[in-house]
């Protein structure tokens, strides 16, 4: 979240549910299991902080009575993408249930992703996305850069390709730097007195 803002949800599923149904961004990086027996149990898990609960399911199909006004929800979690796909409908996963739901585009992982390239992919698909870049297009660029930056062994594709977008990719916008903003109009201001102090007239007495 400091690429983007925001806030980290530590209350399980229910501050889930409760938090992020307005979201502009949902980053959910947990563990997923694939169903491919009964759809409607694949899962995404949860674990709040405040309790010695293990984790809280979050089913497939619960997310079909849910809404979700979200412009981009980003799976981090292992088979997100993963499900039986059916003549007229396609495949039904977390990912595409989370379409269904209401979110405008959803980043999903294909198999068991690994987490040290999954840090690295995620890092670079955000800050490529608060440049404006598409969504597919930011994801895409994360890998190649990962590609770039990672010793020979860690390029096979299972370790960057696991990752795909859906739904609406079109760019964010993102509130600006306003740090950066007050630092430039700062130097502009200096620059402006500079000039009045070089170019001024000087008056000869």
């Amino acid at each position: 979240n400091k690429l983007v803002g925001g806030r980290v949800l530590k209350g399980g599923k229910r501050e889930f549910l409760q938090e992020c149904q307005q979201a502009k961004i949902v980053h959910l990086a947990t563990h997923g299991k694939v169903d491919f027996t009964n759809d409607n149990f694949s899962f995404l898990a949860f674990r709040d902080a405040n309790t010695s609960m293990p984790f809280e399911k979050l089913y497939l199909k619960e997310l079909l009575f849910k809404k979700f006004d979200v412009e981009c929800v980003v799976l981090s979690a292992c088979e997100s993408g993963l499900g039986n796909s059916y003549i007229g409908e396609g495949i039904k996963s977390m990912a595409t249930s989370f379409i269904v739901a209401g979110a405008k585009s959803v980043i999903s992982t294909q198999w068991t992703v690994n987490d040290r390239s999954t840090s690295l992919i995620m890092e670079g698909f955000y800050k490529n996305l608060k440049t404006g870049q598409r969504k597919d297009v930011a994801l895409q660029n994360a890998k190649i850069n990962y590609m770039s930056n990672v010793d020979p062994e860690f390029k096979h594709p299972f370790y960057w390709a696991g990752y795909s977008a859906i739904g609406n990719m079109e760019a964010m916008e993102f509130k600006p730097d306003y740090n950066w903003v007050l630092i430039i109009s700062c130097f502009l201001f200096m620059l402006f007195i500079l000039a009045l102090i070089i170019f001024t007239p000087k008056r000869i007495s």
